[in-house]
Order: C-alpha cells, then structure tokens, then sequence
C-alpha cells in the first residue's frame, strides 16, 4: 500500500504540472498568469516547481476564469495506470542493471 503522504504529493505534483501545462498552452507567462488568477508569480513559481502546494481554491478560480473543467486538473483512472505503468518499467530497467552488473 502506498503511504499517504507520497499519494498526497504525487498528486499535488500532478496537480501542479496541469497547471504549468494549461499556462504554457495559454501561452501566459507566469508573471501574466498570476495577474489573471490574482496570484503573485513567485507562488505560481512555487507552485509549478512544487515548493507550494496548489490549493482547490486556485484550481477552481482557474477553472472559472478560463472556463475549463475542473476535472482537467485531476488525474484519472488512465494517468493513473500510465503512472504505474512508468513505475513498473523503471522497476524493471533496474532489475536487468542489476543482474547484467552482477555477470
């Protein structure tokens, strides 16, 4: 079972990459982003590199202003087996370094 607090903060990451995302599509610098969403550009900063956790407020006042699905934002069942997916095959490359480092 994965502890909370990592399933917490892969989703704060997640999270926070959907919104660095959804800027650069918007093609908004952070400085004009952060005016658009009443937020300064150093907690965006933060918040795309995941020093600050995005909070459900931003998530929907962003939704709001831009007029998009909140659940944009959020992973699914699919980005959730991608993930694991991603997981498993990174598990897996370092099992074959390891037996291939062990010959």
């Amino acid at each position: 079972m994965i502890p909370i607090k990592n399933s917490d903060q892969r989703i704060h990451d997640f999270v926070a990459n959907k919104i660095r995302d959804f800027r650069k599509g918007q093609n908004l610098s952070q400085e004009e982003f952060s005016k658009h969403v009443e937020l300064s550009r150093v907690s965006i900063a933060n918040i795309e590199t995941g020093n600050q956790k995005p909070t459900l407020e931003l998530v929907w006042r962003i939704s709001s202003i831009f007029a998009i699905s909140i659940d944009y934002f959020f992973p699914n069942e699919l980005d959730l087996l991608e993930s694991q997916g991603k997981k498993q095959a990174l598990n897996f490359i370092s099992e074959l370094e390891e037996m291939i480092g062990q010959e």
